[in-house]
């Protein structure tokens, strides 16, 4: 029997049958005599929900880091073949981004639904971080966090936005915050510039500026030239608005790239894909050559059609990027060598050339929700579905599951 114990869905059937759980953590009952009464204690949330955020180490390319959108945060120390749960102090289990800074791979920020979570043990520990943020409120998300980023120059600085991008829902503005004390306190800094009903998704710093930072939002892209005082509309080049992610190329600092949603329907054009920039992020130029532009009807699931979302640069080489497909006509990953100019399909989860390992989970596709690179070895690639955990060690050429595990036995 296959083993179904899993990161993904772990109080699924998984416990059945005697499978073993790849989670490391501490047991939810302690043992008790026959007849006896069983004591209960709370270990924290976890085991259940989509993968919504994953990073790597700026450093050791073996530990990972995983946001699930009910489990709270995973600590892997080999690439994925086994998980420590890390949730004390997490109040809110709903990861939705995860920053390690550049310097310091113990400081980690997470957002969430409800706020930002600091640790400086590497996620052993959360403190919950309010000062400069708006008030609690009781039956709604005052500061749910959908996107964080450290400044690469300098890594006390770092940017939260945000908004509900999973659910594609605004939040009360303001949008952007800035942190200039790693993480312990935050203030306003968009000053009105984005529409009150933008959902910021995704937000950057230029790698050897970092007076440069970038937004990407539901209304367009926003700029700013003096860290994050003020913003500009910065959407020249642009078929729509609708801006997802951002990845600059570490290589070659000016070249940033973008994926952008498409609003067309059946019936009309595809205007979304993958667009490039090399004046870091004044003008746009499409680069989507070879990736899905598959319409649904209005009437149907988003999901229906083809959207690329997350997106990764190689920081050896700015021509080479992954970008991962979410819709579920067209999931899986393509690759540029060649700036943008044409994307090719790596990832095959069926047919001949099928070269990916995907683990019990068969009976739904790869859809692309979260994507990170390993700074410390970039031919490992890493996504997150709403299932699985994908890694590939040789830039693309083959993927293995690393959300569960598989006894002797098969």
């Amino acid at each position: 029997m296959r083993a179904v114990a899993c990161l993904a869905l772990g109080l699924c059937a998984a416990f059945l049958a005697g499978a073993r759980m790849v989670v490391a953590g501490p047991p939810v009952a302690s043992e008790a005599p026959v007849g006896g009464a069983v004591t209960w204690r709370n270990v924290g949330p976890g085991g259940g929900g989509w993968i919504e955020a994953i990073a790597c180490d700026p450093k050791d390319p073996n530990v990972l880091y995983v946001g699930c959108d009910v489990g709270g945060f995973y600590f892997s120390a080999d690439g994925g073949l086994h998980y420590e749960i890390r949730n004390a102090g997490l109040r809110n289990p709903f990861v939705e981004a995860i920053a390690v800074c550049p310097a310091d791979s113990q400081l980690i920020l997470l957002g969430t639904e409800g706020g930002i979570f600091r640790s400086t043990d590497q996620g052993r520990s959360w403190r919950w971080i309010r000062a400069g943020f708006p008030g609690v409120q009781r039956y709604s998300f005052s500061a749910p966090i959908g996107t964080l980023c450290f400044d690469p120059t300098n890594p006390r600085v770092a940017y939260a936005g945000i908004g509900r991008p999973r659910w594609d829902k605004p939040s009360t503005p303001p949008l952007m915050y800035r942190s200039e004390d790693a993480g312990e306190t935050w203030v306003d800094c968009d000053r009105g510039a984005f529409p009150p009903d933008a959902i910021v998704s995704c937000v950057q710093v230029k790698p050897d500026d970092g007076r440069v930072v970038l937004a990407a939002t539901s209304r367009g892209v926003f700029r700013s030239d003096d860290g994050g005082q003020s913003w500009r509309p910065s959407n020249e080049g642009l078929a729509n608005l609708w801006a997802q992610e951002l990845a600059f190329a570490p290589s070659a600092p000016n070249v940033v790239y973008l994926t952008v949603r498409t609003t067309a329907r059946a019936g009309e054009e595809y205007n979304g894909g993958v667009y490039r920039s090399d004046d870091a992020g004044r003008t746009w130029q499409r680069r989507a050559d070879g990736l899905p532009t598959n319409l649904g009807r209005a009437d149907e699931s988003p999901y229906m059609t083809a959207s690329v979302f997350q997106i990764v640069v190689d920081p050896r080489d700015a021509n080479v990027a992954y970008v991962g497909e979410r819709s579920w006509v067209a999931a899986g990953v393509f690759k540029t060598t060649d700036g943008g100019r044409r994307w090719e399909r790596v990832s095959y989860h069926w047919g001949e050339n099928k070269n990916m390992d995907q683990g019990w989970i068969n009976f739904w596709g790869p859809s692309v929700e979260c994507m990170a690179i390993s700074p410390a070895e970039p031919d490992r690639v890493y996504f997150g579905t709403s299932g699985h955990v994908y890694v590939t060690l040789d830039g693309g050429k083959t993927w293995v599951q690393r959300y569960c595990d598989e006894l002797p036995e098969g």
